[in-house]
């Protein structure tokens, strides 16, 4: 196992299986002394010297342990020291106040270090009519606790809070911060499903007024969306600033999506969100331009590698999370894979990202640019992005900072 360094960043593959072993049995969290801004059991660990960042799931029954002694930890399988490491930096400008007095934090909900959502709406019609994929919690309205007003929350307090998280997205770029926005919001309230696009200007036009032409440049800025009843749309999200899509597929084959995405499914067939993705790659670019999630865990992985490679060789780039149990969602008692299947899958997948190197925006190796694609970048529930940056560190390229810190 690598252990911490101040001057190279090395991924070995002991580090991966790591990983792949926290992602899938969790461990038993023992916090001998809290970090010094409190401990979070939804803040990634850090392993050192891979410095590979990782969700650790509080399990009882699994032989890994956790030892939190401040920022430091100490991974350990039944007693034997496995690795050291650390909790993930926290950004110190989460904790400030808006101009109004608002934290901050309270207008980027559910951010990580390098991801900033940015919300055109705080409901998804899926869970309110009890659709919802199956793996999934968020916008519920037993999560969010307020009812089903969200669904047709005001448009002046959609501005309002708009305007409170552009603020919030230039507190944290004036604090150095790069990564990416993601206009999320769920399926909106059927009264509302023509006005997605003026929606997305709502929540983009006070990015453009707070953020330099420089940085807003700089920043990768994706439209989290469903699927258009017209592709000509996505010309309008492009006017506004977005610079990406991610039509979120989830699961690869008809079948499973129709299974477990049943809302997604009825709003329309897959092979629909397929062409979303194949009009976005005209539109957008392939890459970086177009993006997508995809569990891994959900189905099989046979068919999982086929779905993959086949929207990779259309310059689609797809995110590889793996499945984690969400308290609340329909299917919270599924356990993820063990972690030889995800080591398998994740070095297969990063064999197809190599493969099709060639239908994506940029070189691998070279894409530096903050967002989804960035070579080295390490995000807490994707371990295939991790074995692609162990594959290119083999080809001698020097790795990068894994996440942003600032």
């Amino acid at each position: 196992m690598t252990t911490a360094t101040a001057t190279k960043r090395v991924i070995s593959k002991e580090d991966i299986h790591l990983k792949a072993r926290l992602l899938s049995e969790g461990a038993k969290v023992t916090v001998n002394k809290p970090p010094a801004t409190g401990f979070n059991p939804f803040r990634a660990m850090v392993i050192n010297g891979s410095d590979l960042a990782t969700l650790v799931r509080q399990e009882p029954y699994t032989r890994l342990e956790v030892q939190v002694n401040g920022d430091e930890l100490e991974f350990f399988d039944c007693g034997k020291h496995l690795a050291s490491g650390r909790m993930q930096e926290w950004f110190s400008w989460r904790d400030g106040k808006l101009s109004n007095g608002r934290p901050v934090n309270a207008a980027v909900i559910g951010m990580n270090q390098d991801i900033i959502n940015i919300h055109y709406s705080y409901s998804c019609d899926n869970n309110n009519t009890g659709k919802s994929c199956k793996f999934c919690f968020f916008f519920a309205d037993q999560h969010v606790g307020v009812g089903k007003e969200l669904a047709k929350m005001p448009l002046g307090k959609i501005k309002e809070l708009a305007k409170e998280q552009a603020e919030a997205v230039k507190i944290a770029t004036d604090a150095g911060w790069r990564g990416t926005l993601v206009v999320i919001g769920g399926l909106v309230d059927p009264s509302r499903r023509s006005q997605v696009a003026d929606l997305v200007e709502l929540v983009m036009t006070p990015l453009r007024e707070q953020l330099s032409q420089e940085v807003f440049d700089e920043l990768h800025i994706t439209a989290n969306l469903y699927p258009p009843d017209d592709f000509k749309e996505m010309e309008r999200w492009k006017a506004c600033g977005i610079n990406s899509t991610e039509f979120d597929l989830e699961v690869t084959h008809p079948d499973y999506f129709k299974a477990i995405c049943p809302g997604k499914c009825a709003t329309y067939p897959l092979e629909y969100w397929l062409e979303a993705q194949d009009a976005s790659v005209e539109i957008f670019g392939p890459g970086r331009g177009t993006t997508s999630f995809i569990l891994m865990g959900l189905e099989p992985m046979n068919l999982m590698l086929e779905g993959v490679e086949e929207r990779m060789s259309k310059g689609v780039y797809p995110n590889m999370l793996v499945y984690q149990p969400v308290p609340g969602a329909d299917m919270f008692r599924m356990p993820p894979p063990n972690a030889d299947w995800l080591v398998e899958a994740s070095e297969k997948i990063a064999d197809l990202y190599l493969k099709y190197e060639d239908r994506f925006d940029m070189p691998l190796a070279q894409d530096h640019r903050p967002g989804y694609t960035r070579m080295g970048r390490s995000q807490y529930i994707i371990l295939a992005g991790d074995e692609l940056a162990r594959r290119l560190q083999e080809q001698g390229n020097e790795l990068p900072e894994a996440y942003p810190v600032c």
